[in-house]
């Protein structure tokens, strides 16, 4: 059960996000405060994918990053993961006060690179995630993990 919040809209040049959800850490398995959000078309309002928002870092989240976005296959290739990445940077400098973000990526998945690239990260490297880490059960074993400053 995720607690009362006001649905916000958040409007960028090329994306809207609009919060679906907002979890406190109490609600989520992983003991962190998380927002949900739709990612939208400005244009013509079309919904294209989802990105969230995780308000907390600890040694678990590191492998995941504070931000997680997926966009829908037939809308993918045209730059939205990234537009809304920059608006959810403001969200997450003016909203909730965040200085820094983490991004995460598997080496092999170059869509996502070349879009957290283009925030003009800090690479902090490619980790090996430990074992007893929930991304190994889905193969995930390595991560690359950038830092952008907000």
């Amino acid at each position: 059960m995720f607690h009362l919040f006001k649905k916000k809209t958040y409007e960028g040049e090329v994306v809207t996000l609009k919060m679906k959800a907002h979890y406190s850490k109490e609600e989520t398995y992983d003991h962190v405060e998380s927002v949900i959000f739709d990612i939208y078309t400005s244009i013509d309002n079309k919904k294209i994918g989802s990105i969230d928002l995780r308000l907390t870092m600890n040694d678990m989240m590191f492998y995941y990053g504070h931000v997680g976005y997926h966009i829908l296959e037939k809308y993918r290739g045209h730059g939205y993961a990234y537009e809304a990445c920059l608006v959810l940077m403001d969200i997450a400098r003016n909203e909730y006060h965040l200085n820094e973000l983490i991004f995460t990526s598997n080496p092999d998945n170059f869509a996502s690179i070349r879009t957290i690239e283009k925030l003009n990260p800090v690479f902090k490297g490619c980790f090996k995630v430990p074992y007893g880490h929930p991304l190994r059960d889905i193969g995930e074993y390595e991560k690359n993990v950038y830092s952008v400053l907000l």
